[in-house]
């Protein structure tokens, strides 16, 4: 449920609110297989734990959760004394629930023998974020030329997010010692989660010719941080609590003697509230890359035929770019590029409007910022696409 009310006075003052509700309810079943371990056994002084079917324990959970939240916006834009200049902010609230994938999925992410596993999290929270925005425009009239038109933009965005919702690597399990490198789960970030920068805009029409020029520039990086045992249950090696000497069988048939202990196991307290950072895995590890485009275009014939051609920009995510290895899964793969589109929109009648679009004229190949690191799929090479519109 959404309303949004928005209020000028006298052309120099508007106010706008708004007020959002969520409701979302998630219901299901997952789980995981565990072992029971009370006592480790060494032999040889090799601990081996007894991993016997009888001690199997199919650990299930039951998620029936629900809830609700209401967030709130609130915007303000002031002229101060003059029309070609607008002072703005915005802030605002937001809630997203977990998403039934990140709470309930469980098992192997693909085919193969990989040793790769996804466990659920039945306890995953919903992200809250808080934005804010503040800037100005400018609109100024027959500035140069009569009847031209310029138009500008300025703004810094920040928002930040707490319990942001990514996929661990290297996660570990109840009842275990140490974590395994191709165990994953969604979990939530313990540190706020911040996507701040700053946004240009600014565009010039003098009828027959116009421009616009776009540019984002992102600020700042983040932390990836969660419990090591993110649903608890670690363990640890306690006491011994005898040792003897063992008579056993060997693979050929002879008989043999091993030294054998047999020790607590205890919980740890300690590994259950330690804390690691990154192991994220997905295209929220680094900031996006910042990126712009250009515009330019001219209308003939009497203005009924609008034809240009756009360049799309990004200098790349600079971090670990020129350096890159695999040793690392969630380094940043967008190195910089330049793209170049053309368009043509013609009305033939005042009704009838046929619309030509070429992206990616020169065919280059690229990664798109902000892509997955881990997918490195190239963007859509040469595309021409067509619109046939009318009006009646």
């Amino acid at each position: 449920l959404f309303s949004n009310l928005e209020y000028d006075y006298n052309g120099w003052l508007n106010l706008s609110g708004g007020l959002r509700y969520d409701r979302y309810r998630l219901e299901g079943k997952t789980g995981m297989t565990l072992y029971e371990k009370n006592i480790v056994r060494y032999e040889n002084g090799v601990p081996v734990i007894n991993l016997d079917p009888a001690k199997r324990v199919e650990k299930m959970y039951d998620v029936d959760n629900e809830s609700g939240r209401f967030s709130p916006t609130f915007g303000i834009a002031i002229k101060p004394g003059v029309d070609w200049l607008q002072l703005y902010s915005h802030v605002g609230k937001g809630w997203r629930p977990p998403a039934v994938t990140e709470v309930f999925m469980t098992g192997r992410p693909h085919g193969g023998e990989a040793p790769e596993r996804v466990f659920p999290n039945p306890f995953l929270k919903a992200e809250e974020s808080k934005d804010w925005e503040v800037g100005f425009n400018i609109f100024k009239e027959s500035l140069f030329f009569n009847n031209d038109r310029l138009g500008m933009k300025v703004s810094y965005f920040d928002n930040r997010i707490k319990n942001f919702s990514f996929m661990q690597y290297g996660i570990s399990l109840p009842e275990t010692t140490t974590g395994n490198f191709g165990d994953l789960a969604y979990v939530n970030n313990l540190s706020d989660t911040r996507f701040r920068g700053v946004e240009y805009q600014a565009n010039y029409d003098v009828g027959r010719v116009y421009t616009n020029l776009s540019y984002t520039h992102m600020i700042g990086s983040n932390d990836f941080c969660s419990k090591r045992y993110y649903m608890g249950g670690a363990k640890k090696y306690g006491k011994k609590l005898k040792s003897y000497i063992e008579r056993y069988t060997r693979p050929d048939g002879k008989i043999g003697f091993r030294p054998v202990s047999e020790s607590e196991w205890l919980d740890d307290e300690v590994n259950n509230n330690a804390v690691d950072c990154g192991g994220i895995m997905g295209n929220a590890t680094y900031m996006p890359a910042d990126r712009g485009s250009l515009t330019v275009g001219a209308r003939f014939l009497e203005r009924r035929l609008d034809a240009g051609v756009r360049l799309r920009y990004s200098p790349g995510n600079g971090k670990n770019l020129n350096a890159h290895s695999y040793k690392s899964i969630e380094q940043a793969m967008w190195p910089k590029y330049s793209v170049y589109d053309l368009y043509a929109s013609y009305w033939m009648t005042d009704d009838f409007n046929i619309t030509l679009v070429m992206e990616n004229a020169t065919d280059e190949a690229y990664f798109v910022a902000m892509g997955d690191a881990n997918n490195l799929s190239l963007a859509r090479g040469r595309t021409l696409s067509g619109m046939l519109e009318y009006k009646f």
